[in-house]
């Protein structure tokens, strides 16, 4: 039992430099660092003044989705039409989070099996990597499916 918790404890302390050291990808957006509040007021007012088409075409530009949103941020201008993307970032976000946990529990796993001298440490190892596994693939679907709707919704 002791064992357990010396690793648990070491591997969730790794977990928030993990997510936030090893993924490129954070919660807030990226691409506004060079310009400041005023500047990105006008650049959403200007993006906003766009047809639904223009802001759709602008959305689908990763870099572009992404230097509107932290203007957005950044200057308070939020507008209605942008809270899908935010939601979406979120939720991608959070599979991230899941995905790699997932993968923790994995590395967890095939600790108690390898390292587990009693049958039943053999058979917690087992089901731990086989929980792991199930929940690295439905964090995959779920990826998938928010690319999926979120392709529909904006396209």
């Amino acid at each position: 039992m002791k064992k357990t918790i010396i690793v648990a404890t070491i591997l969730l302390s790794l977990l928030p430099q993990t997510v936030f050291a090893a993924t490129t990808s954070t919660l807030l957006p990226s691409g506004a660092e060079q310009m400041d509040d005023t500047d990105c007021a006008k650049y959403v007012d200007k993006i906003n003044t766009y047809s639904e088409e223009a802001r759709k075409e602008q959305m689908a530009n990763e870099s572009s989705r992404e230097i509107i949103l932290s203007c957005g941020i950044k200057s308070g201008n939020i507008h209605l039409w942008m809270i899908p993307f935010f939601i979406t970032r979120l939720i991608e976000f959070l599979i991230n989070i899941a995905g790699l946990i997932s993968v923790l529990f994995v590395i967890l796993g095939g600790y108690f099996y390898a390292w587990g001298g009693l049958t039943e440490d053999k058979e917690k190892g087992k089901k731990t990597i086989m929980y792991a596994l199930i929940g690295l693939v439905l964090a995959t679907m779920a990826w998938i499916i928010v690319n999926i709707v979120q392709t529909t919704l904006s396209s």
